[in-house]
């Protein structure tokens, strides 16, 4: 016997929501040529209210860079697991995350406080 998908799944994935986070100190993959060209195309399609696009400030590709360059650098890591957790809550019909925006690194943050959260607000 075959069972049907969850309603979810069952929606093309065209109606689905998006998260996408990038750092704005990206080298490998630099924003505007990246994200920002993406979420253009989101915006441009009429699914903008579907994307959050968080630009991570200070965010590089790889967060194993940050030790070297501690005082210009943040962990993304923090950044992608508040974004994804704000998506399944999103998901899930438990409220809408923070339009997407520029996150800005917290002035009075240290380092412990940038490798353990990430507020989108």
């Amino acid at each position: 016997m075959r069972r049907s998908p969850p309603a979810a799944a069952a929606r093309p994935a065209r109606h689905r929501n998006r998260t996408t986070g990038q750092g704005t100190l990206d080298v490998l993959l630099p924003t505007g040529q990246g994200s920002d060209v993406y979420a253009d195309m989101v915006r441009k399609s009429g699914r903008g209210a579907l994307l959050r696009y968080y630009r991570i400030e200070d965010g590089t590709h790889v967060d194993s860079l940050v030790d070297t360059f501690p005082g210009k650098l943040r962990p993304i890591v923090p950044c992608h697991r508040a974004a994804f957790e704000a998506m399944e809550e999103w998901v899930a019909g438990k409220g809408r995350p923070p339009a997407g925006h520029t996150v800005r690194r917290p002035a009075d943050a240290n380092t412990e406080t940038l490798l353990t959260s990430c507020p989108l607000e």
